[in-house]
């Protein structure tokens, strides 16, 4: 018999409008590649960036894989390996970021579950090993 548990697991991509310096006066470091810097117009709050638009899920023998479709925005895929019932893997990949408003965005991941992990989440950038992190 197959043990099976029921989580939570709500993935949202959202988006700040990211700062620019506009004059001598203002503070100097605009956002761009790892400098996560909102404006000050929605630095309390973010928009939406993609709304999920469906799903697919393939079961195999060693892996069920689910395909969370987000249209051209975004590429994300869920794994739940059949080895390692504890671990839930997640791919995402954002695709070309609209500026056609002339406003560039600061575009994050949302992530709200159920799962007891003591805070911890593991984030591996380019196929490095797993490090942890804290939220």
């Amino acid at each position: 018999s197959q043990n099976c548990v029921t989580t939570k697991l709500v993935l949202s991509y959202r988006y700040y409008i990211s700062y620019v310096r506009k004059t001598r006066d203002d503070p100097p470091q605009n956002s761009g590649a790892y400098v996560f810097r909102p404006n000050e117009a929605t630095i309390d709050h973010s928009l939406v960036y993609a709304y999920l638009k469906g799903a697919l899920i393939y079961e195999g023998s060693a892996v069920i894989q689910i395909y969370l479709d987000f249209g051209q925005a975004i590429n994300c895929t869920l794994r739940l390996y059949k080895s390692q019932p504890d671990n839930i893997e997640l791919e995402t990949f954002i695709n070309s970021i609209p500026v056609g408003n002339r406003e560039g965005k600061e575009v994050v991941l949302e992530v709200r579950s159920d799962i007891g992990n003591n805070d911890i989440f593991y984030t591996c950038l380019l196929y490095t090993s797993p490090s942890p992190r804290d939220s």
